[in-house]
């Protein structure tokens, strides 16, 4: 996989991993004030979901130099 790209899954999982992380902090105050179920369980699947998706990337990253992937499945993964 070219470098470019590399670099472009490292910049989609920055970002991925910074909502993931800032969709924490409306997650705590939601367990401490109370709200409701819903709000709460909603909060914390986009929690989750933004870092389990932004950790996927670091690896997919890590790995992608050592992948040998024609054009086509590497514009897929990519």
């Amino acid at each position: 996989m070219a470098e470019r790209s590399r670099a472009q899954i490292v910049l989609y999982e920055a970002i991925a991993l910074l909502v993931g992380l800032l969709c924490g902090i409306p997650f705590g105050v939601g367990l401490a004030s109370a709200w409701t179920h819903e709000a709460v369980r909603a909060l914390r699947v986009a929690h989750s979901g933004g870092v389990t998706v932004g950790l996927m990337l670091i690896a997919i990253a890590a790995v992608s130099d050592r992948l040998r992937l024609g054009d086509g499945a590497a514009s897929v993964l990519f």
